[in-house]
């Protein structure tokens, strides 16, 4: 449903697009880190790097689609569904988490992964996230990936691999 758009609302879907494309050039970085990989002929690399790959399309096809709608609604100076950021912000939030998951269980020591290069991504989605103009959406966003990082520490601890490291 369209609805009038304020002054404020057009500064909040242009802030939307610049940060639609910083993460779009935040990704382009990761893509980058994952051919590395992917090249890399040592050990399970190879499959790490697909992963970084996968993972990384995904999120920007999801990226590219949400700054169309952006675009689209900056053009016709209509507001976006608040229901479609909240959506986009889950995503967002959630993905990173998804890719170390992913990352974790093709690799060798889920330890690295904590401590790897996609810890950073997840800063900067929060930090990302303020760009929204919106305190509610970055409180979202940090709970969100707050919850999820401890989720992944927690089953990196308990796992298999490392049960020599758990005392329990």
């Amino acid at each position: 449903m369209s609805r009038p758009i304020t002054g404020f609302q057009l500064l909040q879907l242009k802030s939307e697009r610049v940060r639609a494309i910083g993460m779009l050039l935040v990704l382009s970085v990761v893509a980058m880190l994952g051919v590395y990989y992917l090249l890399n002929p040592v050990g399970r690399a190879h499959q790490v790097g697909i992963s970084i790959l996968v993972i990384t399309f995904i999120f920007v096809v999801f990226e590219i689609m949400f700054l169309y709608v952006v675009q689209r609604n900056i053009r016709q100076c209509r507001n976006e569904n608040d229901r479609l950021r909240d959506f986009e912000l889950f995503v967002e939030s959630i993905l990173p988490i998804v890719a170390m998951v992913v990352i974790m269980n093709v690799g060798d020591d889920p330890f690295t992964v904590l401590l790897s290069p996609a810890y950073v991504l997840i800063i900067i989605v929060i930090a990302a996230s303020s760009l929204r103009l919106n305190p509610r959406l970055t409180l979202y966003s940090g709970i969100l990936t707050t919850v999820c990082y401890t989720a992944l520490t927690l089953k990196s601890l308990y796992m298999d691999s490392t049960a020599h490291i758990n005392p329990h």
